[in-house]
């Protein structure tokens, strides 16, 4: 789950990342507010419209199994661990 949530962070970041490298890159001071105004309503919506993106990516694309689950169980003193078949 952590991982989950850490991919759709850095997803949603992308944007102000690459922002802040294109005002080292045109020689902007990074820090300073008036770089950034205007700026954060589109970087918030592009980085929004990249997650969705990669989410319904994941969709369409993900591993689908079809078949019972059969959960981890004990057999003769071992873990078998949960499979789908």
């Amino acid at each position: 789950m952590t991982r989950i949530i850490l991919e759709v962070v850095l997803f949603f970041v992308i944007p102000f990342v690459a922002f802040a490298g294109w005002l080292v890159a045109s020689r902007q001071p990074v820090m300073s507010k008036e770089s950034w105004e205007g700026a954060g309503g589109w970087l918030s919506i592009v980085g929004a419209a990249i997650v969705v993106a990669s989410l319904v990516w994941l969709g369409f694309t993900a591993e689908r199994r079809s078949g019972a689950y059969e959960p981890a169980h004990i057999e003769n003193g071992v873990i078998v661990p949960g499979r789908t078949q």
